[in-house]
Order: C-alpha cells, then structure tokens, then sequence
C-alpha cells in the first residue's frame, strides 16, 4: 500500500497514482491523513513504535505502507463549522502530529516535511543561503525602507525592479510613479525586499534522479553542473523533489528561488511521466 498526502487534483498526485496503479500496487491518496476522517492509533515508547491508520474502510499497519509522498500539509481541509482560531488549532495539532507520524515509519518518505519549514515557504534571502551552498550564482537581491537606495539599485534596470513580500511567492513590478508611491507608504512602516524586473524564466524539476525542464536547457557542461547543482541542494534540504527557477542572462545562469512541490502542469506528459517514475523508484527505495 502506498499512501500519496495531497489532492487527487494535482497532476503530480495524478501521475504517481496512475503509476503505481498500473504496477498493480495499492494506493490510498488523501489531503489530510490523520485529519478528517482519518483515525490514526500509534503506541510510542523506548523500545518500540506501532502505529495504525483506519482511512477510506481500511485499517493498516504501518508495516503495510510501501511508501508515502508528500505533496499537502495534512491538516483538516474543511473549517465545517469551526472558528476560525479553533480551525487554526485543529490544523497545527494535526500537522504536528503528521510531521512526526511520518518519521516514525520505516517505508521511504518522499518529501517529508521538515520542522522549520513545516509552517512556511523559506523567503528569498533564506533560500539564496542554500542555493549558494548547492554552488549556484543568484541574482541580486535589496532588503530596504530608504526610498533613495530603492531607486539607486533601480537604476540598474533603467529605474525599473521587482517588489517580492517576504510572505508570498507574488513578485509586484515597480515601474511606474503611483507604484513608487505605493512602495514608499509601505517602506515607513517596514522595510521591503526588492529584485531585478520579472523576465523569463526557466524552471528545473528534480524527483529523486530525474531532472527535466520546461524549456531549452543549457547545453553541455553547464547544464551538467546545474543539475549536479540541483541534486546537492536536494541533499542539503533533505528532500527528493524540488523545483527550481532559474534566468539565462549573457551565457551565465542564475538560480532565482526553490520550491519544494514540483507543478507538473508547467512540464509537459512525457516529462510528467518521467517525474513519477522518479518519484515511485523513491518511494519503492531504488535508485536508477
């Protein structure tokens, strides 16, 4: 039995499933595992962890699980009739309870979620620690609330530059007197985090060895060493699935940011497959 943590919708999801299925493997997917309807019994002491789950009429053992990807937070996905501070509890209790749920098991766990970024994406500044560790170059980036050293690292791009929340993948394009305006109101109250002006962009999606793109690499040793690049930032994070967003500029490559769910919608279906082959040699403990 595999157990695959997310939406049925999502084309990932979709994929891996559909593998597993035409292997002859059974698959249970859901959203919220230990949330829900799902009831989880798990003894835990000094000498021993034994755990249970009864989800969808089934009831299995831990050692009944061949594998399990991640690709949701695993909290309860409907408010029902809850407040909402109520509901806010209920869903951290139960990712909680998730996060250590899934490294108690003695399958493969693809993507486990990880204490300090259970709650959160990793900003820029964050993320361009670890892509420097990885080898990657990274554009430059301006933590600022002085409207004078805004517009001086502007100039570069002819007084054009992006505005990136610390709190949102959303990049805002600065490029016009009422969007100045607007960033100088939120500057006196905390200090922004600026970037190069949006530009095409060019993503790299890993799934344990396999590594695709959505669109024309580059060729040779350079893209070798991305995907080299992409395969030590998997290691250092401790995950086997992570997407990466990069920009060719003069021959050179940058790494822009990571993400830690591949979308399987921006690579095409041969690509698509690929990943889930990745994905299941992962959760069956092979490697290519």
């Amino acid at each position: 039995m595999y157990l695959l943590v997310g939406s049925p919708l999502d084309a990932c999801i979709a994929q891996v499933s559909h593998r597993l299925r035409l292997q002859g493997d059974a698959v249970l997917v859901t959203p919220e595992p230990l949330a829900g309807e799902g009831r989880v019994c798990w003894e835990l002491s000094s000498e021993r962890s034994a755990s249970r789950l009864e989800l969808g009429g089934q009831r299995i053992a831990e050692t009944e699980w061949r594998g399990v990807m991640v690709r949701g937070m695993g909290g309860p996905s409907q408010p029902a009739e809850w407040e909402q501070r109520d509901y806010a509890y209920m869903g951290a209790e139960s990712q909680s309870a998730l996060l250590a749920w899934l490294k108690s098991l003695p399958c493969p766990v693809v993507n486990p979620p990880q204490a300090e970024i259970f709650y959160r994406e990793r900003t820029l500044p964050e993320q361009r620690v670890w892509l420097h560790r990885a080898g990657f170059s990274t554009p430059p980036l301006l933590l600022t609330n002085r409207l004078a050293q805004a517009r001086a690292f502007a100039r570069r791009w002819e007084g054009r530059l992006s505005y990136v929340p610390l709190t949102s993948a959303t990049r805002y394009p600065i490029d016009s007197p009422s969007q100045w305006a607007e960033l100088e109101r939120l500057m006196a109250h905390f200090p922004v985090l600026l970037m190069e002006p949006e530009a095409p962009s060019l993503y790299l999606s890993l799934a344990a060895d396999v590594a695709v793109w959505s669109g024309d690499p580059p060729s040779g040793r350079a893209r070798g060493r991305l995907e080299r690049s992409a395969q030590r930032l998997a290691r250092l994070l401790g995950v086997s699935m992570l997407q990466l967003e990069l920009r060719m500029d003069e021959g050179s490559t940058q790494a822009v940011g990571f993400g830690l769910h591949p979308e399987f919608g921006w690579h095409p279906q041969a690509q698509q497959e690929a990943l889930a082959e990745g994905i299941v040699r992962a959760m069956q403990g092979v490697r290519a």
